[in-house]
């Protein structure tokens, strides 16, 4: 990429987006390709403010790139940490020593590579979560995607557990036993 930014405005056919204190114009044209995880045809209609941009082409002037191709980056969590209780509305995690609260919404969105159908409800204790969305107060986060991380879900770790040994017997330790 040529330059990498935030975007401050979106036009018709061109953005502009802010790397540092520098505010820099992309022109866009009919070839100029698309990049977003998260919208099947990104478009330059489809681009919005706050969001970052990692932008390819070619440097036209100072503060000015003609894009040919524009890559829509994810979003970057606010907080990570360990899910310490999970309510009906909201749930609390741990970061260090502060306590956070996670207010949730039917808008909120889960991710979750070891369900299905993530939501609120499938949240565990332990889990460590990374939680996108924005600072509503003093160790309070209002979420709008909350994403489990990588083999740390209760559902990936109850399938293992379920998993048992090559020979059908259960894999648990009962107390008092020990290993051959």
């Amino acid at each position: 990429p040529i330059v990498r930014g935030k975007v401050a405005a979106v036009g018709t056919t061109s953005f502009t987006l802010i790397r540092g204190v520098a505010t820099i114009t992309v022109d866009v044209s009919p070839s100029t390709t698309y990049a977003d995880t998260a919208v099947s045809a990104a478009s330059l209609s489809t681009l919005a403010q706050n969001e970052r941009v990692a932008v390819v082409g070619t440097v036209a002037g100072t503060n000015l790139v003609d894009a040919t191709e524009v890559r829509i980056l994810p979003v970057r969590p606010i907080v990570r940490g360990k899910v310490a209780a999970v309510g009906t509305t909201s749930f609390t995690l741990i970061r260090g020593v502060a306590t956070i609260t996670v207010d949730v919404s039917p808008s909120t969105t889960y991710a979750d590579t070891a369900v299905s159908a993530a939501s609120l409800s499938t949240l565990a204790q332990n889990e460590r979560v990374a939680v996108v969305g924005t600072v509503a107060g003093t160790n309070l986060v209002d979420a709008t995607e909350v994403r489990i991380l990588p083999g740390q879900s209760a559902a990936h770790r109850h399938a293992r557990a379920a998993v048992g040994r090559r020979d059908g017997r259960d894999d648990r330790r009962q107390p008092g036993h020990r290993p051959h």
